[in-house]
């Protein structure tokens, strides 16, 4: 194995990653080892505070997103209802399109209810959230009811409604958790 020479200090690569594995970071030549302290997490009011938005901004851009998330898909479905080229035996399929706007406005909510009530809550796990139930969730189950809404028989239809209201209904208990966990620490 090839030694790497860096201002008199020998590097030896498989002693560092057994290093890292083990969680203990060496000091100087004198090869003491000590356990490497956890990052400190940043809470969503240092967040706050270094970002300097004001509480009525983040009103402002819930009511924003709620309305956007709701109104848009309620419009949208109103859109194909009333267009020709969708056929008037799939309108019931349509309702899951505004049941997704109703799950992406509640995600909102929450982040803004962290943001604005939960000071002590770290800031990765409202991260964690959007990512989770805007992208990883939200974005696929989109994809999937647009799918559903010209090529999804009754069936499909139903269980959509289903997944949706145990999403909105999981996003609400973490809603829940968050505020017993997180409020008592305020």
């Amino acid at each position: 194995m090839k030694m790497l020479e860096d201002g008199g200090h020998t590097l030896n690569p498989l002693r560092l990653l057994y290093q890292i594995k083990r969680a203990k970071a060496t000091t100087g030549q004198t090869g003491i080892t000590m356990p490497l302290a956890p990052p400190a997490l940043t809470t969503i009011g240092e967040a706050n505070s270094k970002a300097g938005t004001s509480p009525a901004m983040m009103w402002v851009g819930t009511i924003f997103i709620v309305c956007l998330s709701i109104g848009g898909t309620s419009a949208l479905a109103y859109t194909l209802y009333s267009h020709h080229f969708f056929p008037a035996d799939r309108s019931c399929c349509l309702l899951t399109l505004i049941l997704w706007g109703v799950y992406v406005a509640v995600v909102a909510v929450v982040m803004v209810y962290m943001t604005l009530f939960l000071p002590n809550a770290p800031v990765a796990l409202r991260e964690a959230l959007v990512d989770i139930g805007w992208i990883y969730v939200g974005s696929p189950v989109m994809a999937i009811d647009i799918l559903l809404m010209f090529f999804g028989q009754p069936w499909m239809v139903i269980s959509m409604f289903y997944c949706l209201g145990i999403l909105i209904a999981g996003v609400l208990a973490f809603w829940w958790w968050l505020a017993l966990t997180y409020r008592k620490c305020a």
